[in-house]
């Protein structure tokens, strides 16, 4: 029998329970890879409930680890220009544990949800072959629509918008592929348009 291929998956927060939309969609691709692959699947959680499936899973492995979030980190994403959603979820213990966990083995791709996961991807000291982001849906556009309903928080959707717009830029140079969830989304996003795979909904 062929040896199964490995995948490492990053997630920036405890997808359990999954009552948001990108939750559900993410659980639903993480069941289907794991027909095919092991995985590794590394998130923040306090605990682990509800995380029966994953653990029952053979070909998933799940490591957590517990961490409080830094909100002054928002302010310093300008500083280092990165949006404040990713450096919100970033975090020194968390890359360190990612790295500790990972760092002897050899994956066929690194894969996460969103871009808040990728500061905590330590990914020069990592053995893989490719990188997939799945955006599910792009960011940057969901600002644009936040914006438009507020006008007092206007101001920082508006800055968000364009340090999200820099970065997909910036990522366009590690990732090998960027999942979206229709082709309609693929003109939000600010990369090589060839790198683009779809999972299509009707």
């Amino acid at each position: 029998m062929k040896k199964k291929q490995r995948i490492l998956i990053v997630l920036h927060e405890n997808f359990f329970p999954p009552f948001k939309g990108y939750r559900k969609i993410a659980l639903d691709r993480i069941n289907i890879l794991s027909k095919s692959y092991l995985i590794d699947i590394i998130m923040p959680a306090k605990n682990s409930m509800g995380m029966g499936q994953w653990k029952s899973n053979k070909n998933i492995n799940l490591y957590t680890i517990n961490f409080n979030r830094n909100y002054l980190y928002i302010f310093t994403s300008l500083i280092k220009v990165i949006p404040g959603q990713t450096a919100l979820y970033s975090n020194n213990k968390f890359k360190g544990y990612v790295y500790n966990i990972a760092k002897n083995k050899k994956y066929n791709a690194i894969y996460t949800y969103t871009i808040r996961s990728i500061e905590n991807i330590p990914f020069h000291l990592l053995n893989y072959n490719k990188f997939i982001l799945d955006l599910i849906d792009p960011p940057s556009q969901g600002l644009i629509n936040r914006a438009g309903k507020s006008i007092f928080l206007f101001p920082f959707y508006i800055i968000e918008y364009f340090l999200v717009k820099l970065y997909e830029w910036r990522l366009g140079n590690i990732v090998n592929k960027t999942v979206l969830i229709s082709k309609r989304d693929k003109k939000y996003i600010s990369q090589n348009q060839k790198k683009f795979l779809l999972f299509l909904i009707s």
